[in-house]
């Protein structure tokens, strides 16, 4: 499957589409390193609670349960990586209406002020870290953000001198990034090869149909010398919390399953399978836990310190990694 294959969604969807069954594509091989023997670890009814509960609390009443017929949540386990995968996933117009109507994009760009001043200190904080290893370099960096949103973390990178590029599937959110005079993309087959210092996956991967395709395509777009980060949520507790089921929890408790969330999150990596993947794709592994990039100064790491604590304590500290492509 191509990378484009996932990107190719619109967010207008017509009043027959809405009306048809829902149709979901099984994906029976692990998408990381194709191995084919993979094992069921859950299976439930989407109709079925507890997901039937969580799909109706998570998008505010909206997806239309019956539409789902028979099809089931199934979790997958690969035996060779350790990735845990959702077996039936969403083809292009279920994504149009995931990503274009369930999830409210007017309401994903209105932020609490005090949370959005947060937010922005803490995107400030990680563009300026790049600066320890973008900066070595003749000229402004060329860096990308892959579902880049609203592009404020573009915006940021821009803002400190780099020549920022952004890759969005969602038509609205891409025209305002257009809009902002920054370049962005529907697809990453879109970028020219060998042309990027740095490109920024933060939370990414985890929903994409085929994520060692999508990583591929970004590769050739890399300088040599060239870095991707990725960070995606910790999949370390999910085999142990599907036995529980908890699916409504909050985000940041430990019994939480949102690494796995059911239509969203189809695909949950730990470290190894995360450097599989990148391994597969000619990357290798520059620095583990990039979701804390390098700090610049004292007082970065005194801020820092408390936050990656905090979350391996509580067992939701994202499992990430910065790959150079050699």
């Amino acid at each position: 499957m191509r990378a484009s294959a996932y990107f190719s969604v619109g967010t207008e969807v017509s009043r027959a589409v809405t009306e048809t069954p829902l149709k979901l594509l099984k994906r029976e091989a692990c998408p990381v390193c194709r191995f084919t023997d993979t094992r069921v670890i859950y299976q439930r009814m989407f109709a079925e609670d507890p997901v039937r509960e969580y799909l109706c609390r998570w998008y505010r009443g909206k997806p239309p349960i019956a539409r789902f017929g028979d099809s089931e949540y199934v979790v997958m386990e690969c035996p060779s990586c350790g990735l845990l995968f959702q077996r039936d996933v969403l083809d292009d117009e279920g994504l149009a209406l995931l990503y274009g109507s369930w999830i409210n994009p007017e309401a994903s760009a209105q932020r609490n002020p005090l949370r959005a001043r947060r937010e922005g200190l803490a995107i400030a904080r990680r563009v300026h870290a790049l600066g320890s290893f973008l900066d070595k370099q003749d000229g402004p960096a060329t860096v990308v953000e892959l579902g880049c949103g609203w592009g404020n973390w573009l915006l940021m990178a821009r803002a400190f001198g780099y020549a920022a590029r952004g890759i969005e599937i969602d038509d609205r959110r891409r025209e305002f990034v257009v809009a902002q005079g920054i370049p962005c993309y529907r697809t990453p087959g879109e970028l020219a090869d060998a042309s990027v210092d740095f490109i920024y996956a933060q939370q990414v991967f985890e929903h994409l149909r085929d994520p060692l395709d999508v990583l591929r395509s970004l590769t050739r777009s890399l300088r040599p010398g060239g870095y991707v980060h990725i960070a995606v949520p910790n999949a370390r507790w999910v085999k142990r919390n599907l036995e529980k089921g908890q699916f409504v929890g909050p985000k940041g408790i430990r019994h939480s399953l949102n690494p796995i969330a059911p239509l969203e999150h189809v695909n949950a990596f730990a470290g190894e399978s995360l450097k599989r993947m990148g391994e597969a794709c000619g990357l290798s592994v520059y620095r583990r836990q990039s979701a804390f990039l390098p700090a610049r100064t004292l007082c970065d790491y005194i801020e820092t310190i408390p936050r990656f604590l905090y979350g391996i304590v509580h067992g939701h500290a994202a499992t990430s990694i910065l790959f150079r492509k050699e």
